[in-house]
Parts: C-alpha cells; structure tokens; sequence
C-alpha cells in the first residue's frame, strides 16, 4: 500500500470513525480536516473550535497533521522509532508508505491524542 491515496483513505478512514463528536471541515480528494466540537482555552488564548487533525497529499507525500503532539509535545516520546521517523517539525508526518505496523501505530496515536483532548475538555 504505497500509494499517495491509499496512504491518504487509510488514515481518513480511522479518522472519520471519530466523527461525531469531531467535525470534518474539509473533505476533497486530496484534503481533510477535523475540528472539535467545543470552544477551549489553550495556554491562554481562546479558541472557538481545536484542529484535531489534517491529512494533504503533497507532490510526494501525504502530511498528516496531527494537532494533539503540538498541543500535548510529551506524546513524542510514545512513538515508536518508525514513526518518529516521520515527524517533521512539530506536528506533521511525512508519510511516502506506509505497512500494517505503521497503520497500528498511527490508529493508536491517534486514540492517544484523542483521549488527551477528552480529558482537557475540548471534544
């Protein structure tokens, strides 16, 4: 499974299994967004809804933007060295292909990052 797209449906699949309570604000081919549902104070600044998370395919990689590692940094040390790999910058993986153990670890960051924001109130 080394296509750009179906790297992309992969992970837009795990996902779109969290919708409700999260909202899909984009939803094109190569595009996805997902919101939270409720309004939260984060490190001091109001925000009507938190990015979850995003998927683009770019010219040679699908970016899965990941919010919960930037709001929450200390989940970095979770990943395991494969998928830490693929970390560019603070919340952006970079992902050319992808197997059935990269696929568990991201549905398990993702669970992670998902139960973070619960706990925080934010979905």
């Amino acid at each position: 499974m080394d296509s750009l797209i179906d790297i992309f449906n992969s992970i837009k699949i795990i996902l779109s299994d969290l919708q409700p309570p999260l909202i899909v604000t984009a939803d094109y081919e190569s595009r996805y967004e997902m919101y939270t549902n409720k309004p939260a104070n984060i490190n001091g600044r109001k925000k009507t809804t938190v990015s979850f998370a995003s998927l683009i395919i770019q010219s040679g990689y699908v970016g899965f933007y990941f919010m919960p590692i930037y709001t929450h940094p200390y989940l970095v040390e979770s990943l395991k060295p494969e998928l830490r790999r693929l970390l560019k910058g603070k919340s952006c993986f970079h992902m050319k292909k992808i197997d059935t153990e990269l696929m568990q670890q991201i549905q398990r960051l993702i669970g992670t990052g998902y139960k973070e924001y619960q706990e925080n109130g934010w979905i």
